[in-house]
């Protein structure tokens, strides 16, 4: 935990050097509403979304799971941008690398601790997205509940 370290320092300034300390944070689930289910495994949706394009929607759920995790929270990330997918350069994967599937489900791919998926592990880079509303809405549900999540305290979608 990110903050064990201060806490053990003020511990042992006030008591001495011998100090035992225990963390343990268990992260809430927030009531879910609605019909559609959150995909198993998933305590926490956290959507972060704009009606303007080009004002930091990506760099801010980029970070915001990048600071979970460094809390100490088990994280997800879900590129939700089907015709622009910028999530897999922002964690630094080369275009092409492809998420392993067992042809039913599909396994997230792992960078600095956040489990990631996108539409943009899942098509050429040079492919012209020209798919319509059900296209859409389907192709983000199948990344949503097709990816073998692992359990998370949170998945960012953006």
């Amino acid at each position: 935990s990110l903050y064990e370290p201060p806490v053990r320092a003020a511990l042992e300034a006030a008591c001495g050097s011998s100090v035992t300390l225990a963390v343990d944070c268990e992260v809430p689930a927030f009531p879910k509403t609605g019909s559609q289910p959150v995909p198993p495994g998933v305590l926490n949706l956290i959507a972060v979304a704009s009606a303007k394009g080009g004002v930091g929607k990506s760099t801010v759920a980029a970070n915001l799971a990048l600071g979970l995790s460094a809390l100490g929270a088990r994280v997800g990330l879900l590129d939700a941008d089907i015709y622009g997918p910028s999530q897999p350069a922002m964690f630094g994967i080369e275009p092409g690398v492809r998420p392993e599937t067992d042809g039913k489900r599909i396994e997230p791919l792992t960078r600095y601790g956040i489990a990631l998926m996108s539409i943009g592990f899942l098509v050429d880079v040079n492919q012209a997205m020209i798919w319509r509303g059900p296209m859409v809405t389907q192709a983000l549900q199948q990344l949503l509940y097709q990816t073998h999540w692992p359990e998370l305290d949170y998945l960012v979608i953006d």
